[in-house]
């Protein structure tokens, strides 16, 4: 089979090419009219096209399989383009460039015993995706997203970027971090610093936004009425970031409850192996956590979970016929029962 399709894209709020005034603001201690929003008369709608082709079928009478391998095209993508302070604005709405995902769709199942009245069958599914940034706007070859700790360069994926922690020094307990090659855009770890500057660490932390595989497996029997089905997903090189403990593990931004246990874990000359740096107290600096992404909040999110389990029994169609019905099954069901 073959497809080729493209569909639209404007779900970005109401009026976002016109420039809007506003009267909500006062100067003086008068009501005056401002431009509250510039105009980008040259907006329009992100498109994505997507080619596949694949094939599937059935083998022996025994194994399904389905396998597709796909093109996705995404132009004139929809997202906020940084603005000069000096402008009045901080962003604009505006098609800032072109994405290619390519990868595989696998599925495969497989009859493993089949009876007149008994079964037990498997299946798994598997997509690898490649993802490529292809086009910025105004001819950029890079465009870092200031604050969202991410970074499009043309040619690679979309990648965290951050400062890259490299430990405490069991020596005084400072914070030490890797210093970034000539090339920001290719994660080096070798040399490392005791001087924080977020802007200068700040390099590609070799993990993904997008996760590249994602996949799942089942296996379901049934003898006679009873029947078992359990689903497990996962996904591989998943990261996120980790917002909330940029308050509650951060040394700098403690609240008064509700922080992590390591809070009490800081550096001394008899706890060398700390999860913190020396404190405050100590003469030391804890700068690096000062800024909401460093690769400490980035965390790795690929898990493993048992989705569904259904255990159900189909009374026999002997005793239903008595009763007048045609057929009534009793079950159970659990979902996100174990996520590992």
């Amino acid at each position: 089979k073959v497809s080729y399709g493209t569909q639209g894209n404007a779900s970005i709020g109401d009026y976002q090419h016109l420039g809007l005034v506003s009267s909500s603001s006062k100067y003086m201690d008068t009501s005056v009219k401002v431009l509250g929003q510039p105009e980008n008369p040259n907006l329009t709608w992100e498109q994505q096209a997507l080619f596949t082709v694949g094939i599937n079928g059935r083998l022996f009478n025994m194994v399904d399989f389905n396998i597709e391998y796909y093109n996705r095209t995404t132009t004139d993508m929809l997202m906020d383009v940084p603005y000069n302070y000096t402008t009045g604005f901080s962003s604009l709405k505006a098609n800032v460039g072109s994405l290619s995902n390519r990868g595989v769709d696998i599925m495969i199942g497989v009859d493993i015993l089949r009876g007149r009245d008994y079964y037990l069958r498997a299946s798994t599914t598997f997509n690898y995706n490649a993802e490529k940034v292809t086009g910025l706007f105004n001819g950029l070859d890079r465009w870092e997203m200031t604050g969202y700790g991410l970074a499009y360069v043309v040619g690679k994926p979309v990648m965290f970027y951050a400062p890259i922690y490299a430990g405490i020094d069991p020596a005084d307990g400072a914070p030490m971090w890797y210093v970034p090659g000539e090339n920001v855009d290719e994660t080096t770890m070798n040399e490392t610093t005791k001087q924080f500057d977020e802007a200068s660490l700040t390099q590609n932390t070799g993990l993904k936004y997008t996760p590249p595989v994602y996949g799942g497996f089942s296996i379901g029997g049934g003898w006679r009425g009873l029947s078992v089905q359990a689903d497990f997903s996962y996904v591989l090189g998943k990261t996120l970031i980790n917002n909330d403990a940029y308050f509650y593990a951060n040394p700098n931004a403690f609240p008064k409850d509700n922080f992590h246990k390591c809070v009490a874990d800081f550096w001394t000359p008899e706890n060398t192996d700390a999860f913190y740096p020396a404190a405050y107290g100590m003469g030391k600096s804890n700068d690096g956590y000062n800024v909401m992404v460093n690769d400490r909040y980035l965390l790795n999110m690929a898990y493993l979970r048992l989705k569904n389990v259904t255990v159900g029994y189909t009374l026999p169609a002997k005793w239903m016929k008595k009763a007048h019905i045609q057929n009534l099954r009793i079950y159970f069901t659990g979902e996100n029962l174990l996520t590992f």
